[in-house]
């Protein structure tokens, strides 16, 4: 039995619409070609918070995509913490997330896609203040 060859190619394309052709030969010198077509979209933004309100007892929100969220209610650190030093906020889908809160504290809230795009480092996703 003759096993199969495997090719594999490092492609670093910028976003866009692309057409590769391909073409191989067996080992009896037998060609074969094709073209294939594929496009390639970048996520390079950060998820932003669609929906967020309070029900008692818990702040929750709502992203436009899947991710994973974290707060900080301290005041002294406003949205300078780091991603990994926040508080997680629970979530049973990754859109829809919450956590226990306090109608007297402010969240600075920073959530983060599949793709590890987050807020700029002394940047929220959201604030949500008491009013």
């Amino acid at each position: 039995m003759i096993k199969p060859w495997k090719n594999t190619q490092n492609l670093w394309l910028p976003e866009g619409h692309y057409t590769y052709g391909i073409e191989c030969s067996d080992i009896g010198g037998n060609p074969d070609s094709t073209d294939i077509t594929f496009d390639i979209e970048i996520d390079d933004v950060a998820p932003s918070v669609v929906r967020l309100y309070y029900e008692i007892p818990n702040l929750r929100i709502t992203t436009n995509e899947p991710a994973e969220c974290v707060y900080s209610a301290y005041d002294s650190t406003k949205c300078s913490y780091n991603f990994a030093d926040g508080l997680p906020m629970s979530t049973t889908d990754d859109l829809n997330h919450n956590t226990e809160a306090s109608t007297r504290s402010v969240y600075y809230i920073k959530c983060k896609d599949l793709y590890e795009n987050q807020p700029l480092p002394n940047a929220c996703t959201i604030i949500a203040r008491p009013i």
